[in-house]
């Protein structure tokens, strides 16, 4: 594995002339139409545009009309160029903003979307045009001011004044005196060819007559006269409103984003997470809720089975997040991912097993100096980085997540109890009533998993190594036994131990014909696969995530190649725990950011505050409450002095 060279650094250059600014954006002119006219006319005051050059070569423009009180704001380009645009250049503290959606993630470092608008951008030109009008429609101009502002309200004052009035293109339908119906153009270019129609507004009780569509062919038949291409903005989910511009001749060029956006007070700006986690749904949302504190997230997939592929496929096109990942990679490609995540430079690095922090100590060493901490999700990852501080070679602080009480607790037990269940059905359509199930570890995962196959009436039997967690299981009701003891009798076994060789070659001439083979701790070691391929006659899939090995007188299923059965098989743990988990991430590395640097290169707990303010989050969310101590009795707790 060799890592991409590092890119050219992006340069700020804040007095670009306007045919620079304008030729970049000249590369899909109609997207940027608006930003064009905005260059080219005069009339707008305050158009201001900033450059990202790299190697002297422009890779992103951001435009600011700074004359309008609502700051519009288009930004378009290469995204490490607009992030640098926003961190250093752009200074409003609010802006109305439009961008392509890949460009999203990079602006959200430094800005907040306060509400988000998914757009079209439709076109039409002379030879596609085709008027419609049936209305009494009338062009306007600055004598019709006062119904202009009375149609659109009256905070639009400030923007439509006579001198506009004059200088665009507005038809209207009135009704007596009133106008009921208006469009114009927002800004037109003659020297990029170009007029934007918008401002399509009709009255409530006048809706449903065609007027809108009359007024919107009067604008952009009359623009056509002047112009080579007619603009217009419409919601994705506007289908009425795409349907009559289509009849129009119009159609889609592109979409975009469009919103209020604020400056973050948050994070320092800048701030570089690489995660490698389950890119799932629930992951997703970590992803916006780090990017809205203002990170820039660079995503890849923890387990090569892991990925639902519609969410990364997501993340990446309406949210502008970097994500490398896939179900069903390769180990080679599992790898270049997790290495195409750290050519980011990471500041902070977001574990599920620990691979990150491994390959960051082993062939990406250069990258060491600018790590400033970390976090970890799994058992399996923690026991890897607690052996490297023990060995001194750990060069950054690591929060332990796995083992805050809100994490472990509830997201291993009973949402890798609940989801390993869930895979087991999907992958088999097994009826557990009655079967004999053998749960390999007694830990918070294969607590939850033994219990919930207890609950669907199986005959569950634990083993383990540690005799304190043997005598729980038995307490709890479970049969206890070694695992060449168990493989006798199993019908379905769990692997939950992130261990290795868990059930091995010794086990495998043991099992019963048909025996299940699943695992659900966070490597594909638990089961000894090399051993029972050498072992088998033959082997064959015979459903998704289901393969049959051919033994001497029996067959053996394993399911999802001895990978996590959760992830591969279902969705993975339920968002109604995750919650919990991914706040303990989130909370953890504002932690990192705050103490890093006072911290030695050492395994940390996430501090007690910070789980006990999640439960208790957590408990309001479910709309439950809990008491509080009376002073009395937080002092009679504290006390020793009390006795019988």
């Amino acid at each position: 594995m060799t890592a991409a060279p590092s890119l050219p650094e992006i340069k700020i250059d804040a007095h670009a002339s306007a045919d620079e600014a304008r030729a970049f954006l000249d590369r899909d002119r109609l997207m940027a139409a608006y930003a064009l006219a905005d260059i080219d006319q005069p009339e707008i005051e305050g158009a201001r545009w900033w450059i990202a050059r790299r190697d002297g070569e422009i890779a992103a423009v951001v435009m600011v009309v700074e004359g309008l009180p609502f700051r519009p704001c288009f930004a378009t380009g290469a995204s490490d160029g607009l992030a640098a645009l926003f961190r250093e250049a752009i200074k409003e503290p609010r802006v109305l903003l439009a961008t392509p959606p890949r460009s999203r993630g990079a602006i959200e470092m430094t800005y907040r979307f306060e509400r988000v608008d998914h757009m079209r951008r439709m076109n039409v030109n002379i030879g596609r045009f085709r008027p419609r009008i049936n209305q009494q429609v009338v062009r306007l101009g600055a004598n019709d001011l006062d119904a202009v502002i009375d149609i659109y309200g009256h905070a639009s004052r400030t923007y439509f004044t006579p001198e506009r009035m004059r200088r665009e293109i507005y038809f209207g339908i009135f009704q007596g005196d009133a106008l009921v119906s208006a469009a114009g153009t927002h800004v037109r270019s003659t020297k990029s060819g170009i007029a934007a129609v918008g401002n399509v507004l009709t009255r409530l009780a006048f809706r449903g007559r065609g007027m809108a569509r009359s007024c919107t062919s009067a604008v952009t038949e009359t623009a056509l006269e002047q112009h080579r291409d007619v603009v217009l903005n419409v919601r994705e989910d506007n289908a009425p409103a795409i349907a009559v511009y289509e009849r129009l001749g119009f159609q889609t060029h592109g979409l975009f984003i469009e919103g209020p956006a604020v400056r973050r007070p948050g994070w320092e700006p800048g701030i570089r997470i690489a995660a490698c986690l389950h890119v799932t749904t629930e992951t997703a949302n970590l992803a916006l809720a780090l990017r809205d504190g203002g990170a820039e997230v660079a995503l890849c997939a923890s387990n090569p089975l892991s990925t639902q592929d519609d969410a990364a496929a997501a993340l990446v096109a309406r949210e502008g997040i970097s994500v490398f990942a896939r179900k069903g990679e390769d180990r080679d490609t599992y790898y270049r991912h997790i290495n195409a995540v750290l050519e980011t430079k990471p500041h902070i690095t977001m574990d599920d097993g620990a691979d990150v922090v491994t390959l960051l100590h082993t062939e990406r060493r250069e990258l060491l100096a600018g790590v400033r901490g970390g976090t970890e999700e799994t058992t399996t990852g923690v026991i890897r980085l607690r052996a490297m501080a023990e060995e001194g070679v750990l060069k950054y602080p690591i929060v332990a997540v796995n083992e805050a009480q809100t994490k472990h607790m509830f997201d291993n037990q009973y949402g890798t109890g609940q989801s390993a269940i869930d895979g087991l059905l999907r992958a088999t359509n097994l009826l557990l009533a009655g079967k004999a199930a053998v749960v390999c570890g007694y830990g918070w995962v294969g607590r939850g998993v033994a219990s919930r196959l207890r609950g669907m009436g199986a005959i569950v039997t634990v083993c383990e190594v540690d005799p304190l967690r043997g005598l729980e299981a038995a307490m709890d009701g479970f049969q206890v036994a070694t695992v060449a003891e168990a493989a006798k009798r199993g019908d379905v076994f769990f692997t939950a131990t992130g261990n290795l060789n868990v059930i091995g070659r010794s086990h495998f001439a043991l099992l019963k014909d048909g025996a299940i083979l699943a695992n659900v701790g966070h490597f594909n070691d638990e089961i000894e696969l090399g051993a029972l391929a050498e072992m088998a006659k033959g082997r064959r899939a015979i459903r998704p995530f289901v393969e049959e090995f051919q033994l001497p007188g029996k067959k053996v299923f394993v399911l999802a190649e001895g990978r996590l059965l959760n992830h591969a098989a279902a969705e993975a743990n339920p968002a109604a725990v995750m919650d919990m988990s991914f706040a303990n991430q989130a909370l953890s590395i504002e932690y990192l950011l705050k103490h890093g640097k006072d911290l030695a290169p050492r395994v940390y707990p996430v501090p007690r505050e910070l789980d006990e303010e999640i439960a208790r989050r957590k408990l309001a969310a479910m709309g439950m409450n809990i008491d509080t101590m009376s002073a009395a009795q937080a002092e009679y707790a504290r006390s020793w002095k009390a006795g019988t």
